[in-house]
């Protein structure tokens, strides 16, 4: 059994403590071009009932989308835990509300942190893939599970004014996000796609 190192608890903790200072600056550039395979989940807090927004890597693996903290639990995941729901954009305007369901310790878990290793961007990667053994000793992932077969819940303002889209659109957006999550210019949506010029979303 894994076993959590204390210098990666301190140096994870330092990370990510960088990226909270960077934090405005990484929405911005999020909101005008996109960032790799992070994406902005909402989920509701679990003291204050108010709507809670933290950019994430989402991940993908046999077709699933996962989301997670390596270091354990912290304030989103404690929120995604009590809510087990959550809204997720990977493109601004583009939104879909998710089931939560945490994983517990075995093969589905372990195949999520190895696939981090892979799918985070440098130098993310080399630090996700050197901490392995801590993240698997304390990293808390969830798979997010779509409400329904159909998509509902997908919204998109600026294709039909915001109505719900059909089954079709949705997976041809869905196969556009994974491509992007996939590629390393995945900051890019094409022009003429549904989702060129889209940047507004009603819920």
């Amino acid at each position: 059994m894994a076993r959590p190192s204390a210098v990666w608890r301190f140096s994870l903790r330092l990370m990510y403590a960088g990226l909270r200072l960077l934090d405005p600056i990484l929405r911005a550039w999020w909101r005008a071009f996109g960032l790799g395979i992070t994406a902005q989940l909402t989920v509701r807090g679990r003291r204050s009932g108010r709507q809670r927004s933290v950019l994430v890597g989402l991940l993908y693996v046999d077709g699933r989308r996962y989301v997670g903290h390596p270091n354990g639990a912290v304030g989103w995941t404690r929120n995604l835990a009590a809510a087990e729901e959550a809204r997720v954009a990977q493109l601004p305007g583009v939104w879909a509300t998710f089931r939560a369901v945490p994983l517990s310790d075995g093969p589905e878990r372990d195949a999520i942190i190895a696939a981090t290793a892979h799918q985070q961007p440098f130098p993310g990667n080399l630090v996700y893939r050197a901490a392995q053994r801590h993240i698997r000793a304390v990293g808390v992932y969830f798979r997010l599970e779509a409400l329904d077969s159909a998509g509902r819940g997908l919204v998109i303002d600026g294709v039909r004014g915001g109505e719900l889209i059909n089954e079709r659109n949705v997976a041809a957006i869905d196969d556009l996000l994974k491509e992007a999550s996939s590629a390393a210019l995945s900051s890019w949506v094409p022009m003429g796609s549904p989702l060129h010029g889209i940047r507004h979303c009603r819920v």
